[in-house]
């Protein structure tokens, strides 16, 4: 999480923070299937949006292949 802006004598501030939603790969349309129902999984959590999404893949040293997901980012209003 990092600090967007804060509001002196209103002692709010804006957040934002990152989420990578990850699947294991196991083969493309069974990972896809799977990613599409993570997702619509955090964005029933998140009740909102994210301000960007890009796909990515994750390496992991045990793993042979990157795992496919998405890197969400989200902004929140704290304090009001």
């Amino acid at each position: 999480m990092r600090l967007l802006s804060y509001r002196f004598g209103k002692e709010s501030w804006t957040a934002q923070f990152t989420l990578a939603a990850v699947v294991p790969n196991s083969g493309r349309a069974t990972a896809l299937g799977g990613l599409s129902v993570l997702l619509d999984q955090v964005a029933a959590a998140m009740g909102a949006a994210p301000v960007t999404a890009r796909a990515i893949d994750l390496l992991v040293p045990d793993q042979g292949a990157p795992l496919p997901g998405y890197e969400l980012i989200y902004n929140s209003r704290i304090g009001e």
